[in-house]
């Protein structure tokens, strides 16, 4: 299960969300399209309307229980959206660079 500080910044806020663990899939959308999209860029599912009536919230708890990574999470009405934006798949994550090597291990 993912953890909420991981979700995909694409979700729309609510009870269901997909985290950065989504292997793409596809899964979730074939079991609730109604409420789960594909970002092509990213490859990854995200939620993009939260479920409105019963047949949409077993549709959404089916995603969850079918997922094969585990990245579908039920808890996100547990949490505050907007303490935190989630994770972006397109930021570039900018490593530090290592530390110089001493002049006498450059050859």
């Amino acid at each position: 299960m993912p953890v909420f500080e991981t979700r995909l910044v694409f979700n729309v806020p609510g009870r269901y969300y997909v985290g950065k663990e989504c292997s793409g899939c596809n899964q979730c959308t074939k079991f609730a399209p109604r409420n789960f999209r594909f970002e092509d860029t990213c490859l990854q599912g995200f939620v993009f309307k939260q479920p409105e009536t019963p047949e949409e919230e077993a549709a959404c708890a089916q995603a969850t229980l079918k997922c094969p990574s585990g990245a579908v999470a039920a808890d996100g009405d547990r949490h505050d959206w907007t303490a935190s934006s989630g994770f972006d798949p397109h930021k570039k994550v900018v490593e530090p660079e290592p530390p110089p090597r001493p002049w006498w291990k450059l050859w």
